[in-house]
């Protein structure tokens, strides 16, 4: 008895591996001629030996058993992403030929993914790390899908930027400061002209609401930042005009007429310009001024810094990157330029930005103004400023 039952055993595992071998040898033959069958159909003999025959060669020839498990791979994650910095796309590792592809839950605001499973875009919202599942489709109605683990965090201003920062403006659909120091910007009010404040549109990157649109004929807001004379002070800031000739970008004046303070601007000559007029000087034909060697164009963003030196009392204008202009004094009165409380300008608050003597407004946009006080920015500071987002 006990040798019929192993002969029975050794006759059945031979038919067995007779089979299996069958399916892995026809395997190999549809593989090494590129053969890839959409389908076996088969289904109305279910449960007999050439169906499960014939689903196990379809399961290996398309890759779904064995060493040959399809999937989507991305390299590198997890991915931690800044919230309005776009992203290097992500090109996934696929393991067959597909048409589509989508995510569960949708990628964060701002990214995308194509039929290709490419990721990229820049993310809008902030996220907590969290898992996506990424599914593909075939042609043939086949799948695969992996997964990919995705954070957007908020923007870290540089640490080399931090110190003396007074406040920064991103107008990314608001007046806001982002510096945490709380110096959000305001309608001045009262004596100022009405005002509803900027619009917002595309931003250097196209992000919608991502910069301040002013029409040059009502909109504007104030500032709290009022530097002096002999103090150390910066003023950054992109500036997109649609008018490059008087085109007022900030100022201050006591009120509408009044002697101005401080001013920046794009001026006559379509240069940009910082001026600011002694109070002891009255009549605006005492003060201090400069101006940028080239040309500011209309329509294309310029990057506009001004610095101040105030132990010498006088400032650098940047473009783009490049110092070309030093103020210098005009006028009989020698203003700012001795003792510890030297004679001022003109100076007190709102800063009005879209604003400025003689009752200009700005046309066109602005970006990112950054005041700082108390230090002076140099090249790589403002390099460092025009690489930000």
């Amino acid at each position: 008895m006990e040798s019929y039952i192993r002969i029975f055993w050794q006759v059945r595992c031979f038919d067995l591996f007779r089979h299996i071998h069958f399916i892995f040898f026809t395997s190999a033959l549809f593989l090494s001629f590129d053969c890839q069958p959409v389908h076996f159909n088969n289904t109305g003999d279910r449960g007999s030996k050439s169906f499960y025959q014939t689903q196990i060669l379809q399961c290996f020839l398309e890759r779904r058993c064995g060493d040959f498990i399809k999937n989507i791979s991305y390299a590198g994650g997890p991915y931690s992403f800044v919230q309005k910095v776009s992203i290097a796309p992500l090109i996934p590792s696929l393991t067959m030929e597909v048409v589509s592809c989508v995510s569960h839950p949708a990628l964060p605001s701002g990214l995308s993914i194509d039929n290709q499973c490419k990721i990229s875009g820049t993310p809008l919202a902030l996220q907590s790390m969290t898992s996506y599942t990424i599914i593909a489709s075939s042609s043939d109605s086949g799948s695969i899908q992996g997964k990919i683990e995705i954070s957007v965090n908020s923007f870290s201003i540089p640490a080399t930027l931090v110190s003396g920062l007074y406040a920064w403006y991103p107008l990314d659909g608001n007046m806001n400061d982002m510096s945490g120091n709380s110096r959000h910007g305001y309608f001045p009010g009262g004596i100022w002209p009405t005002t509803s404040g900027p619009s917002y549109t595309l931003s250097r990157f196209n992000l919608p609401n991502g910069t301040a649109s002013f029409n040059g004929t009502n909109q504007f807001f104030g500032s709290d930042f009022a530097p002096l004379c002999h103090e150390d002070f910066a003023i950054a800031l992109w500036i997109y005009p649609s008018v490059v000739s008087n085109n007022k970008i900030m100022g201050y004046q006591g009120a509408t007429n009044y002697n101005p303070g401080i001013t920046l601007a794009v001026n006559g000559a379509g240069r940009a310009e910082f001026n600011a007029f002694w109070v002891a000087g009255w009549g605006n034909v005492d003060g201090l001024a400069g101006n940028s060697s080239t040309v500011v164009p209309a329509n294309v963003w310029t990057h506009i810094v001004y610095v101040h030196n105030g132990t010498t009392r006088q400032g650098n204008i940047w473009v783009n990157g490049v110092n070309e202009g030093t103020t210098s004094n005009f006028g009989s009165y020698a203003g700012c330029t001795t003792g510890t409380s030297p004679n001022q300008w003109w100076t007190g608050t709102p800063l009005n930005i879209g604003y400025a003597y003689p009752g200009g407004f700005f046309t066109g946009r602005m970006d990112d103004i950054w005041f700082f006080i108390g230090r002076q920015l140099n090249a790589s500071d403002i390099s460092t400023l025009m690489s930000l987002p």
